[in-house]
């Protein structure tokens, strides 16, 4: 399941930059090095934690990750385990 999971993100992280209309085209020419330079200022690291007050004991969680950004507007694409712990 999480390589599914990480294989959806892949390709939403490849539509959102716009790679795939790059990878579909023959004539694709951008060297490797540039296109990291290009889309890896989207990529962005997520850490949260929480509190469950209903537990006497393992109140707190904490959950890390990886997004990126998808928008003008900073909306993070990530993965559900990122989000809910599992």
């Amino acid at each position: 399941m999480k390589g599914y999971l990480f294989s959806i993100l892949i390709a939403s992280m490849l539509t959102a930059s716009g790679i795939t209309s790059a990878l579909g085209n023959s004539d694709c020419d951008e060297p490797m090095p540039e296109l990291f330079e290009r889309v890896s200022p989207s990529v962005v690291s997520i850490s949260a934690l929480t509190l469950d007050p209903f537990k006497i004991s393992n109140r707190v969680s904490i959950a890390v990750g990886s997004g990126f950004i998808i928008n003008q507007e900073g909306l993070v694409l990530t993965n559900c385990h990122v989000v809910f712990g599992r």
